[in-house]
Parts: structure tokens; C-alpha cells; sequence
């Protein structure tokens, strides 16, 4: 198949006419340039789908008087973040539902996150120094980095001047607590970060 790019407009118009080229390879916009985005593998996928459960167990339904619920949670989701030339592909993003009355839709989805989770593996470099750029001048007031290797988390918070500052870094190891920005029932690191083979 051919792929024809001279009616293609947009970085969001290029992304999908290389995927209908391309199943199952997620391509992103970095900076003017089509990258594609590392394949996950076992130990990526353990982990995300951990959080995944139990981040989302809680928080991603409509908001309860017990404090869970208030998310929308999708996985493996193209964003096009503002004030930036990229579309990315989050390993996990939510959105306030009080903020956000229907989940985002479209393709890619162009309303900004209030949190991105990215599981790294083979990623490193790429989840410390370009997607904490990009959600920093797109404004994400939180980002979750996973080393799904060494298998800690780190809570990075954005403050007034753009820049991140860590609040907290977890380990299995450590007792349920509140992480943001999910303050409205504990979170067990234990449950988010432990190999479960």
C-alpha cells in the first residue's frame, strides 16, 4: 500500500494515514518528525495494567460520597498537547470528570490531561526529558514516572513557574498513602508497583 501524504494537513491527518499503513505501530509527532513509539513489552504491560487496576478501580467512574470515582482513565491515548508541536502517546491519562462532563474523544485527543502516567522500560530518557517538557508547557499538573524495571514511582508536581518539582518517590515497599492527584482514598504502592509473578 502506498502511502499518499499530499492531502494530509495536519500532524493528527499524517499520524493516521501511517497507521492505516502500519497497524499496531503507534506513531507520535515529536518537534515536526513522526517517531514511533518503543513496543511495550511483559514488563511494561505488568505494571501499567497493575496501576491501570488499581488507579482506575477507584477513580475512574463517576465521583461516590466515599471519595472514589471523579476520573476519566484511558490507556495507550494519542494527546495533542498546546504550546507544543507533539502528539504523544500517554501509557495512562486522566482528566477530572467535574472539570470534564464526557470523556475526551477524538483522534488525537486535544484536551489536556490532569495527570500522565508513563511506564518506562526502555524509555528512560525520553520519559524524563521530552514528555515532562511537553506536559510542562501544555500545562499537566501531574505526572507519574514508573521505572517498571527498578520498579519505583516517582509523583512529579507541576508548580507556578512551569517547572517539576518531585513530591514523592514510592517503592513497594512503602504503606498505603494518598498520591496525588488521587487524594480522595489511599493508594497501596505495594498494589501499583509489585511483580505479581
Amino acid at each position: 500500500m502506498k502511502l499518499n501524504l499530499e492531502d494530509k494537513k495536519t500532524p493528527a491527518q499524517l499520524l493516521m494515514a501511517y497507521e492505516q499503513i502500519f497497524p499496531g505501530i503507534h506513531p507520535e509527532w515529536i518537534d515536526g518528525v513522526i517517531g514511533i513509539k518503543a513496543l511495550p513489552g511483559w514488563l511494561h504491560g505488568n505494571v501499567t495494567s497493575q496501576i491501570l487496576r488499581a488507579v482506575g478501580g477507584l477513580f475512574h467512574r463517576r465521583k461516590a460520597s466515599n471519595g472514589e470515582g471523579g476520573w476519566w482513565i484511558a490507556t495507550e491515548i494519542s494527546v495533542q498537547y498546546l504550546n507544543t508541536d507533539r502528539i504523544l502517546q500517554a501509557d495512562l491519562a486522566g482528566w477530572k470528570r467535574d472539570q470534564h462532563s464526557q470523556p475526551p474523544d477524538g483522534f488525537p485527543v486535544s484536551v489536556r490531561p490532569d495527570w500522565v502516567c508513563e511506564v518506562c522500560h526502555t524509555t528512560r530518557k525520553k520519559d524524563r526529558e521530552l514528555v515532562p517538557d511537553t506536559l510542562s508547557k501544555a500545562g499537566v499538573p501531574y505526572y507519574w514516572f514508573v521505572d517498571a524495571e527498578e520498579l519505583f514511582l516517582e509523583v512529579w508536581e507541576l508548580q507556578m513557574d512551569k517547572s517539576w518539582k518531585i513530591t514523592k518517590i514510592l517503592t513497594e515497599k512503602n504503606e498505603e498513602q494518598f498520591i496525588q492527584p488521587f487524594v480522595t482514598r489511599t493508594l497501596s504502592p505495594k498494589q501499583l508497583l509489585q511483580k505479581d509473578w
